[in-house]
């Protein structure tokens, strides 16, 4: 199955599910302030998750300075490992 992903964009303000309904796999660029979310269904429940908080750039210390932060499974702010091109179609997965 191919993947696709729908993006849609507009204010913050209207990123309530009560506003924008919820589509499992789709994400929200808010023009406004920049923020990500995306749709998801996991184990029955809807949820639309920011995927790049404000909080996250406040969290980033001098340990983490030139890294790409996001947020862990656990909620945590974590690195991002920087992908390189062709890792995603296993170009760059070779033992050299």
């Amino acid at each position: 199955m191919a993947l696709r992903i729908k993006i849609l964009k507009g204010d913050s303000s209207r990123i309530s599910t009560d506003i924008t309904p919820f589509h499992d796999g789709w994400w929200y660029y808010c023009t406004n302030n920049g923020e990500v979310y995306i749709d998801s269904e996991v184990d029955g429940k809807q949820t639309r998750t920011c995927i790049n908080p404000k909080s996250v750039a406040a969290k980033q210390d001098i340990a983490d300075a030139g890294k790409i932060l996001g947020i862990d499974g656990s909620g945590n702010v974590a690195p991002v490992p920087a992908l390189r091109w062709g890792d995603l179609n296993g170009a760059n997965q070779g033992g050299d």
